[in-house]
């Protein structure tokens, strides 16, 4: 079965209005610019509108920032007007530090003048007794409680003669006793009568008032 193409010729229309482009080419040009225009009209109005926006946007930022600074602003002057009605506490505060300080360091060589004493008479020999003591402290107490804090002269008598070196053996194994030494004997009248050299450590000062103590007492 053969097939045969035929081609068909566009219809003619009777009685439509006729298709004819009488416009001149300068008119052409003239729509086509004016079209143009409104084109880029449109375009920067739009530039020009999206700047604006992005400026108000902007402004509004700037404006909430500075509203934020008043705002710290004020809080910080309400601070500042709040610890002034407390400078006098805080000047308290400081004068009491300082009286502290001044305590702990006039205090820090204080010690109970009964301790030496209470150390030493147990280990004298049967028969033996303190009869005198005098001392001077070694000065202002340190940071390391080995340093040397009180030298002493004790007076120790007996009816009968003792070993000057067991007496100055059991003298330095007391607690807080740094050195000892003889430095005489008398007789009289039946009376043995020695003076002994007696330096102690400064774990022999009371420590209440010394500075971390002072502060922690203070602080209970």
């Amino acid at each position: 079965m053969a097939l045969t193409l035929t081609s068909r010729e566009p219809a003619i229309v009777y009685g439509a209005p006729p298709r004819v482009d009488l416009l001149p080419p300068a008119e052409k040009d003239r729509r086509s610019l004016a079209q143009l225009k409104r084109r880029w009209v449109l375009a920067v109005l739009a530039v020009l509108g999206a700047a604006a926006l992005v400026v108000l946007a902007a402004l509004a930022l700037r404006f909430q920032a500075s509203l934020s600074v008043g705002a710290a602003e004020d809080h910080r002057a309400e601070l500042q007007s709040d610890l002034a009605q407390y400078s006098d506490v805080s000047g308290l505060v400081s004068e009491r530090d300082a009286l502290v300080g001044k305590r702990a360091q006039a205090m820090a060589a204080d010690m109970s003048w009964t301790k030496p004493y209470r150390l030493l008479a147990p280990a004298l020999p049967n028969g033996a007794r303190l009869t005198g003591f005098s001392a001077a402290s070694g000065g202002e107490a340190s940071a390391d409680p080995a340093d040397l804090g009180l030298k002493a002269v004790v007076t120790v008598s007996s009816g009968r003669a003792i070993d000057q070196a067991i007496v100055l053996d059991a003298f330095a194994q007391v607690e807080h006793v740094a050195d000892v030494d003889m430095l005489g004997l008398e007789q009289a009248e039946g009376v043995y009568t020695y003076r002994i050299y007696v330096a102690f450590d400064q774990g022999i000062y009371n420590k209440r008032f010394q500075t971390g103590a002072a502060t922690q007492e203070d602080g209970q």
